[in-house]
């Protein structure tokens, strides 16, 4: 499961929840906020305001912790596969 799957996954899963809520969620509502959600800006603008909402996303966060610095890696190891060897390999003994 990549980003873009959790990020979809957190969108539908969000406004799925927030239907229950006070305040009801549309699609954009929810995909700004997991996006400024996953980004830890947080403006506090659109927030989930009952208890299955919270832990939606208490629970993506941690998913994303875990899973984001390993897609980084893999992203970079594409894009720049020679830092992922020893510097001095290259030369001849």
């Amino acid at each position: 499961m990549g980003m873009g799957d959790a990020c979809v996954s957190s969108v539908c899963g969000i406004q799925h929840l927030q239907r229950g809520g006070y305040q009801q969620f549309t699609l954009f509502d929810s995909l700004w906020f997991v996006i400024v959600t996953f980004s830890t800006v947080g403006y506090g603008d659109v927030c989930p305001d009952i208890w299955p909402s919270k832990l939606f996303m208490m629970l993506l966060i941690g998913a994303a912790i875990i899973v984001l610095p390993s897609q980084v890696r893999h992203r970079l190891h594409i894009l720049f596969p020679v830092f992922y060897y020893p510097l001095f390999s290259q030369l001849p003994n």
